[in-house]
């Protein structure tokens, strides 16, 4: 119950994130940003904050050889580190053989956007901006009036604010990385 907001803007990605974690019962407002830095990588996620604790803190990659593409690096290492982390800590999930985890990720790599979902496949969107979370309707639309028009933190921040406006799963305060 959260929003996460990818947007390129001139070969740079900008994630921003929401500060909600609750249930149906229960919202709060955490202190620990869902959108951080790991190595060439800016990740923002969804779900589980000790689903978000694991990557940020215990997922290790290798580095990029440069013999592989980017999608290649992101499916075979990103998105496959990230599963095999979840699964090392026991926060992935199997059923009928699938293994699943209840988190989303958007992750900023070498000026491209990438959206890793639950079932640990991989998109790359044409728009160049994308948005995961109880607020992702709300954020695309505002994002597909906003991300040429204004500067592209304002744009994320409008995402985000837009997103809180309509949907009681997003709140302030929103955190905006750029890489």
């Amino acid at each position: 119950m959260t929003c996460i907001v990818g947007l390129i803007h001139k070969d740079k990605v900008y994630i921003g994130g929401d500060s909600l974690a609750g249930t149906y019962y229960l919202a709060r407002k955490i202190a620990q940003p869902k959108v951080f830095r790991l190595g060439e990588l800016l990740i923002g996620s969804t779900g589980s904050p000790r689903i978000i604790q694991i990557v940020q803190y215990g997922l290790s990659l290798e580095a990029q050889p440069e013999t592989v593409d980017d999608m290649a690096y992101m499916v075979n290492t990103v998105a496959e580190g990230i599963r095999k982390a979840l699964k090392e800590h026991g926060a992935s999930t199997v059923d009928n053989n699938r293994e699943e985890t209840e988190n989303s990720f958007l992750i900023g790599f070498h000026g491209r956007l990438y959206e890793v979902e639950s079932n640990y496949q991989v998109l790359e969107y044409r728009l160049g901006f994308s948005a995961i979370g109880a607020g992702r309707d709300f954020a695309l639309g505002a994002l597909h009036t906003l991300a040429n028009s204004i500067p592209p933190r304002q744009a994320v921040k409008s995402a985000l604010r837009a997103a809180a406006h309509f949907s009681p799963w997003v709140c302030k305060p929103f955190t905006v990385l750029e890489l």
